[in-house]
């Protein structure tokens, strides 16, 4: 039986398809319709849906047929497949895919009188060898030895498609619809009944006016998945172990975003740690009920305190220095005022004596007695008091109290002061001899006379 292949626009592809009357007939054979639909493709995929429909005399097998010349090249761009009308002529190049299974060849037929082939176009009836006017495309032996193989012993997908039914259902068969309608009916008589597959569910019933029932199905305001249920929306999951969405991570033990952590001990991010007794900077500050601990960093953009009695404010580096300042003012207003102004200070003591000192007279003295014994002088701020030379010799010269430093000068002197001094006379009765020694001492001698007088008196009556 020829092969009878016509074009065809296919809505659901959008392109022109190329279809036989082998694929559309309903002659039993699996073989055949597989065929008839790969040649249908095959052909369309090659001639149509590519590149539309094209006159059969300029379509080649024979990649030398493609020569044209440089000339005309220029009207090759603009079509495929056209006869220039002076013997130039652009070509379609039709070549089976490679191991795809398919054979692309070209045939010939005569026209004529005679079998005479011509170079161009004659009078009369000489025959003319039309070239290129059959396109042969077929499977190759393998390829339908794989199809007759595969579809011997079992239905073809065709088969299997043909009893698939469309999505909208508008292909079913008489005992197709028959049974889409015995369910129907079954449902109306209230022949099913829906139940909950877990407490999870709730499910009401109610019934309709013709008989029919309709339910409610919802879901349960607690659910229950069990402890190895879960519930996964995106990237979103729930189970036991938390909530878990992108790296946010809820658990018992707290909240994770990357390494940001939220617990019961506080909120950790990084090096920082927000806790119950303060805010802590590993390395650095920190806030807490211990006191503010700068870790040696500086306290920037502080406010002024109050400066006043009582204050218990912080003061800034400036208000310091404001400070300091009026310090340092004071204190050169006092030293100028000391240098420029005439300072005076009298003293006066119990007695009435004054003493008295002023910027001509910055120092003083003590004046010694007039008999010169005591000196006194003034060296920068010391007061210095010292005896004279000749009170110091004369001191170096004194004798001891109990004259045990008395040289033989002195000795000698106290010896005639005493000689001259000291005398003894006799009384009645007594005689007293003096003399002198060697030594210069002398020495009384007192002696009881040996004639004694005796006189009596008598006293008057």
């Amino acid at each position: 039986m020829n092969k009878v292949f016509k074009v065809v626009w296919s809505k659901t592809k959008g392109m022109y398809v190329v279809v036989s009357e082998l694929a559309k007939s309903h002659q039993n054979g699996s073989t055949k319709r597989i065929k008839g639909v790969v040649l249908s493709g095959l052909v369309g995929a090659f001639l149509l849906g590519a590149f539309g429909t094209a006159d059969a005399s300029l379509i080649t097998t024979d990649e030398g047929q493609m020569y044209m010349p440089y000339t005309d090249t220029a009207r090759a761009y603009d079509s495929v497949g056209w006869d220039s009308g002076n013997g130039v002529q652009f070509k379609l190049l039709i070549k089976g895919a490679e191991s795809g299974g398919v054979d692309v060849k070209m045939g010939t037929y005569m026209s004529g009188g005679d079998k005479k082939v011509a170079a161009s176009t004659q009078r009369g009836d000489a025959p003319i060898e039309n070239r290129y006017q059959v396109l042969k495309i077929g499977l190759d032996a393998a390829t339908l030895k794989n199809i007759n193989e595969s579809s011997s012993n079992s239905s073809t997908a065709l088969d299997e498609l043909k009893n698939k039914a469309n999505r909208d259902l508008d292909n079913l068969s008489e005992a197709g619809e028959k049974k889409l309608s015995d369910l129907v009916k079954g449902i109306k008589t209230g022949s099913t009944d829906l139940t909950a597959g877990s407490e999870n569910i709730k499910i009401a019933e109610s019934e309709n006016a013709d008989g029919s029932k309709s339910f409610s199905v919802d879901l349960n305001k607690k659910v229950d998945l069990s402890a190895d249920g879960s519930v996964t929306v995106g990237n979103t999951k729930l189970d036991k172990s938390g909530l878990v969405a992108g790296e946010t991570k809820v658990g018992a033990n707290g909240v994770l975003v990357g390494t940001a952590a939220l617990t019961a001990g506080g909120f950790a991010l990084g090096n920082t740690v927000v806790a119950a007794d303060g805010l802590t900077v590993a390395g650095g500050p920190s806030v807490t009920t211990a006191g503010i601990d700068a870790g040696g960093k500086k306290v920037s953009n502080v406010g002024e305190g109050a400066v006043a009695e009582g204050a218990k404010d912080a003061v800034t580096g400036g208000q310091l220095f404001g400070v300091q300042k009026d310090l340092n003012d004071s204190i050169k207003d006092a030293q100028d005022a000391a240098n420029s102004a005439l300072q005076t200070v009298t003293v006066t003591d119990s007695n009435g004596q004054k003493l008295t000192i002023d910027k001509d007279n910055a120092g003083f003295g003590i004046v010694g007695a007039t008999d010169g014994m005591v000196e006194s002088k003034v060296s920068g701020q010391d007061l210095v008091v010292d005896l004279t030379a000749a009170t110091k010799e004369k001191i170096n010269n004194a004798a001891g109290k109990d004259l045990g430093n008395l040289d033989d000068k002195g000795k000698t002197v106290i010896k005639e002061v005493v000689q001259a001094s000291v005398d003894v006379d006799g009384g009645n009765n007594i005689s007293v001899v003096d003399a002198i020694d060697t030594d210069g001492v002398k020495t009384f001698t007192v002696n009881l006379d040996k004639i004694l007088i005796l006189v009596q008196t008598v006293p008057l009556l």
